[in-house]
């Protein structure tokens, strides 16, 4: 090989390297960017999480002082909302929170599954099948290579649409678990145990919010006029 060659190779290989690294680099700080956004975006969810919780306990917890509801108090949001309704007699926000919780299980364990097999098929590509029926399969699958990949990308494709569409059906249950779905059983508990609290909203049309401030001010204002009397 000639000096001019050998100087050709070594500048290309000067000049790609850096590439190299800084192509690497780049994907590193985009994936650290990435994993942060996420991680905030969840814990900024679960943060705004708990303040509605708290808030929407002090409500219930309010009024079970207030009209001495037979019902234990819990600092578990949840729990305090299906022990006021299961009072009622009424099972319809724990058949809601029991479809929330399935379908987040559900979900859970389709990705976890998911995973293990991409960490299984990972690790054969890495140390080889062991076994001569794992090996027999592979090479079948192998021989045709543009068919082992567009099953591959087919497969892959429907896992993520249902990956995708499952985390969307979710976030819809969320939604309705914590909005209309509270909305109506905040009327049903006022209507059985402070008519004339209900009297005073149309607490239908209320978001769980408005009406967990509206209860807790209201019921301040009883103990109020109690005490002067």
């Amino acid at each position: 090989m000639r000096r001019s060659d050998s100087c050709g190779i070594g500048a290309t290989i000067s000049v790609a390297a850096p590439a190299f690294l800084i192509s690497r680099a780049c994907r590193s700080v985009c994936f650290s960017y990435e994993f942060a956004v996420n991680f905030l975006y969840n814990l900024g969810a679960s943060l705004q999480f708990l303040s509605f919780a708290k808030q929407q306990l002090q409500g219930m917890h309010a009024l079970i002082h207030a009209k001495q509801i037979p019902v234990e108090k819990s600092q578990d949001f949840f729990q305090q909302a299906t022990d006021l309704e299961r009072a009622l007699g009424d099972q319809s926000y724990a058949q809601s929170l029991r479809r929330y919780q399935n379908a987040k299980k559900c979900l859970v364990t389709v990705a976890s599954l998911i995973l293990a097999i991409a960490v299984i098929l990972y690790a054969l590509s890495l140390f080889g099948p062991t076994s001569g029926t794992i090996k027999a399969a592979a090479g079948q699958l192998m021989s045709d290579f543009m068919l082992f990949a567009t099953t591959i990308s087919i497969v892959a494709g429907v896992l993520l649409v249902g990956l995708i569409g499952a985390h969307f059906y979710i976030r819809s249950l969320e939604k309705k678990l914590i909005g209309k779905n509270l909305s109506a059983l905040w009327a049903k508990i006022l209507q059985h145990w402070a008519p004339d609290l209900a009297a005073k909203q149309d607490i239908a049309s209320l978001d769980p919010e408005s009406i967990a401030q509206f209860v807790a001010v209201q019921t301040r204002i009883q103990d109020v006029n109690l005490d002067l009397k």
